[in-house]
């Protein structure tokens, strides 16, 4: 079953298409539908790269298969950074924050024990990126440590009506 569909792209390359179409004796349709499915058969297997590459400028499409599992780890790896995150956790100490510092790290420091959980699993799985595991363990000791620290710390109010 065929749909019209609304589509914007570059209306010169558009006109150029159309014309090369015509020539041919094609129609723009059924070229359109040929170049999707085939586009479609080609990376119906790929992983959402935009996932694992956050601030990537220009994201080329590979075809990623299981034998290049180890990229995609190294990427995860990246985004996540555990030697920084480690660096800047040890800095922090609950005891001198501020309510809004306080606040902030209460919300980042649970997505950032899930991120890394999620990041070390897949090392388990794939078997890839087996130096960084142990970073990765412990960031999420020492995030979990700290989480812990702040969600046992009182606020004032808490202290004042207690």
């Amino acid at each position: 079953m065929r749909q019209r569909i609304h589509i914007y792209i570059n209306y010169a390359i558009y006109r150029k298409f159309s014309s090369l179409c015509r020539f041919l004796g094609l129609k723009v349709g059924d070229v359109l539908e040929k170049y999707m499915k085939d586009f479609i058969e080609k990376h119906k297997d790929q992983a959402p790269l935009d996932f694992y590459l956050q601030e990537a400028k220009e994201i080329k499409i590979l075809n990623i298969t299981q034998n290049n599992y180890n990229y995609l780890i190294l990427a995860s790896i990246a985004k996540l950074d555990p030697q920084k995150w480690l660096d800047d956790l040890s800095d922090l100490n609950p005891n001198t924050m501020t309510p809004k510092e306080t606040e902030f790290w209460k919300n980042k420091l649970p997505e950032l024990i899930l991120e890394a959980n999620r990041v070390l699993e897949e090392i388990k799985l794939t078997g890839q990126g087996e130096e960084y595991a142990e970073t990765i363990q412990d960031l999420i000791a020492k995030a979990s440590e700290l989480l812990q620290k702040i969600l046992a710390k009182k606020s004032r109010r808490e202290l004042i009506h207690a």
